[in-house]
């Protein structure tokens, strides 16, 4: 005879998932994260955006460099404004504002520094401006590059360009990187 034993499977069933107190701790740990990550990652992009603006301004940089030699002509890099059809060179070291690279007409005369097409300046190449949680700052108005890819007297001091510019996010404790331009006008980026 065969004795048969009860069935206990019904009354020991084993829950398979999440109990609603084990989701909500979960839901409660993933949101303090998320919370705590939030700002880090903001100031990875503002970061991420001032590196980027470094990155083109050097391009800028060596590209109206190029300019000069190739054209065998003077070209200037300034921050500048409009004034009607005219680009004028702002004639400061807040660089936060637009910046053009313009062929000089062969004047080289930043007292004034408008860049029109009538009167044979030609403008080469913009770069907008960044967005406000930028500054850009150098000790240089404007920036001239020679025939020979050197640096000229943009200043009007007498002595050749040469120094930094100085892009930095505007963030706690932000790293700044910096564009070096040399006497031989080579542009350097550091970080």
């Amino acid at each position: 005879m065969n004795k048969m034993k009860p069935n206990n499977s019904d009354s020991h069933h084993l829950a398979s998932g999440f109990t609603l107190m084990e989701a909500m701790v979960t839901l409660g740990i993933v949101a303090i994260l998320a919370t705590l990550a939030t700002p880090s990652f903001m100031d990875l992009i503002k970061k991420q955006f001032s590196d980027n603006y470094a990155k083109d301004m050097q391009y800028l940089l060596q590209f109206a460099r190029s300019a000069a030699i190739s054209k065998k002509g003077y070209v200037s890099v300034c921050n500048y404004t409009t004034q009607g059809d005219t680009l004028k060179c702002l004639q400061n070291t807040d660089w936060s504002d637009q910046v053009i690279v313009f062929l000089d007409n062969g004047d080289r005369q930043c007292s004034n520094c408008l860049a029109t097409p009538g009167n044979g300046d030609r403008l080469l190449k913009r770069l907008s401006a960044p967005n406000s949680s930028v500054t850009i700052t150098t000790g240089l108005e404007t920036i001239v590059f020679q025939p020979t890819g050197q640096t000229g007297d943009g200043n009007g001091d007498g002595q050749p360009d040469q120094g930094t510019i100085e892009i930095k996010s505007n963030q706690k404790n932000a790293a700044k990187s910096e564009i070096k331009i040399d006497l031989s006008g080579r542009v350097y980026l550091s970080s």
